[in-house]
C-alpha cells in the first residue's frame, strides 16, 4: 500500500506546522501555501497521520491507497 497526500490550499493557513515537521516531504510554494513534495511518500503513515491532525486549518488529507 501506498499514500496520498492532498493538502487542500483553500484550507491551509500557513502556520508552517507539517514544514517544521517533516520539512522533506512538505515545502511553501510561491504563495506560502503548504504543498507536498516527492519525498512525502517516504515518511511513514503514523507520521503523516499526526501531521495532518495537528494541522490547524486541516487542510492535510492521508489516503490508503491499494496497490495494483
Amino acid at each position: 500500500m501506498s499514500v496520498s497526500v492532498e493538502i487542500d490550499s483553500e484550507c491551509c493557513i500557513s502556520s508552517g506546522k507539517c514544514v517544521s515537521r517533516a520539512p522533506s516531504g512538505f515545502a511553501f510554494d510561491d504563495e506560502d501555501l503548504a504543498v507536498t513534495t516527492a519525498a512525502v511518500s517516504e515518511i511513514d503513515v503514523a507520521t503523516l497521520r499526526r501531521i495532518a491532525n495537528d494541522c490547524p486549518g486541516g487542510a492535510i488529507t492521508v489516503h490508503l491507497v491499494s496497490g495494483s
